[in-house]
């Protein structure tokens, strides 16, 4: 049984590490907006493995006109649950949050291997593709809450 619920971020920087940015030193997954306070994280649990989480916090992006815009940084689900459903669980259970905080948008930079995914869930691109170092392409990609 998956439960999806609030974590300390604490709790998944190891995940983001391994998925997100394998091979470097676990202090580039360490966000600035970690600590901020608008900021909440996710994680969805098996047994009491953390096998996917995200981030989410307040800031504005050109893409959304509100007056509350979340960014979704560092989503990641571990590979053994990949495809199955727990990464959208995990948005499911964010954007519940959102609405709690009257956020009316919620935007991120999305890795083309993931564009699919965000577009099944509603998404829309924002702009053009553009590359992030290390990482490689991104779309900006949106969604009113």
């Amino acid at each position: 049984m998956i439960e999806v619920n609030l974590i300390k971020v604490e709790k998944i920087r190891s995940l983001r590490n391994k998925i997100l940015r394998p091979g470097f030193p676990p202090s580039v997954v360490v966000y600035d907006c970690d600590s901020d306070q608008t900021c909440f994280h996710v994680a969805a649990k098996n047994k009491k493995k953390i096998i996917a989480s995200a981030t989410f916090y307040q800031t504005p992006h050109e893409s959304c006109k509100g007056d509350i815009v979340y960014r979704l940084r560092g989503m990641a689900v571990d590979f053994n649950y990949q495809k199955k459903g727990i990464g959208k669980q995990i948005l499911c259970f964010a954007l519940n949050e959102l609405k709690k905080r009257r956020a009316s948008f919620l935007w991120c930079n999305a890795r083309l291997v993931a564009v699919s995914f965000y577009k099944k869930l509603n998404f829309k691109v924002y702009g053009e593709e553009f590359n992030i170092e290390h990482i490689g392409p991104h779309y900006v990609m949106y969604i009113k809450v």
